[in-house]
């Protein structure tokens, strides 16, 4: 049985992300970065080494430094 997936709208091959901010803890295993992953701005995390990035915020602001 072949899955089916809905079809795609033009918004999603024209939407740009972008990382405005980031830092990385001392010891190297948090980063935290201001993206607009969700379709606004908010502060994100991953638990380095892993690489799934997660919402920290939900004020759909950019920040001004992380």
């Amino acid at each position: 049985m072949p899955i089916s997936f809905p079809r795609p709208d033009i918004e999603q091959f024209l939407r740009t992300y972008s990382i405005s901010h980031f830092t990385v803890n001392k010891d190297e295993t948090k980063l935290v970065f201001s993206s607009n992953l969700s379709g606004a701005f908010n502060l994100w995390a991953m638990d380095l080494p892993s690489t799934y990035p997660y919402a920290l915020t939900y004020n759909n602001q950019s920040s001004q430094f992380a």
